[in-house]
């Protein structure tokens, strides 16, 4: 499997533009709206190809192309009033995840449980879906509770929690592949920026059509915007 970066997907897509019009433009494509609106297609291809499943784990293998893990999520005590309306007076467990991916209201989430990853996932419910469940023969188990994303970053809540747990993991399609790389345990060694080293959390078929469609709808643009074309000189017109 070839390692696609950001970086690599971006310097595709500004060659295809480049050959789609013959030549360089004079108004440059800038590098981060390339870079954002490659993860945002990314993401919504995800959430299209899981609609089109009619289920979350219909789409093996690539699930396992677009799901990553964090191994070291720290668990803390916190008070689920800070993110939502509730009447539960004690303090609760509460690990902060970057903010996952979910279609409809059902979060991509694969794996929920210890750190070294052993047994059974614990369920996870979304809002408030777990109140009507917790009190089931089935709500003794450790579960978890995800609240809507702020700053890009979600709550999760964690119940019947095994004494002495300080830390869980998860495996998740995040909405920012790179957020992942801020816990330690996800660190990457190598030169330049994450985004330059690690390569992006999706299938090289997914790839392919990011390329093609930003491609196609860059050269579109630029034929319609009618913005003078300059020769291909090979110089870094980005910079």
């Amino acid at each position: 499997m070839e390692v696609w970066t950001l970086g690599h997907i971006k310097d595709a897509i500004l060659n295809n533009v480049s050959d789609g019009l013959q030549g360089d433009v004079n108004a440059p494509i800038p590098e981060e709206q390339i870079r954002s609106e490659i993860i945002l297609l990314r993401n919504a291809l995800t959430v299209a190809g899981f609609t089109a499943e009619k289920g979350v784990s219909a789409r093996m293998p690539e699930r396992s192309d677009l799901d990553q893990h964090i191994g070291c999520l720290e668990v803390k005590e916190g008070h689920s009033s800070a993110c939502c309306e509730v009447t539960e007076d004690d303090d609760q467990p509460v690990v902060m995840v970057p903010q996952i991916l979910s279609v409809g209201d059902t979060p991509l989430i694969s794996w929920l449980g210890p750190a070294n990853k052993r047994g059974f996932s614990w369920k996870v419910y979304y809002g408030e879906g777990h109140k009507a469940k917790q009190y089931l023969p089935s709500g003794k188990r450790p579960y978890g509770v995800l609240y809507p994303p702020k700053d890009g970053y979600q709550a999760l809540y964690l119940y019947n929690l095994p004494v002495g747990t300080t830390k869980i993991s998860t495996s998740a399609v995040y909405t920012d592949p790179y957020a992942i790389y801020e816990f330690s345990c996800c660190s990457v060694s190598g030169f330049g920026e994450v985004e330059d080293v690690v390569a992006l959390a999706a299938p090289d078929s997914m790839i392919a059509e990011i390329v093609n469609k930003l491609s196609q709808a860059y050269i579109n643009y630029y034929r319609q915007m009618n913005i003078p074309i300059m020769p291909n000189d090979q110089t870094d017109k980005n910079t």
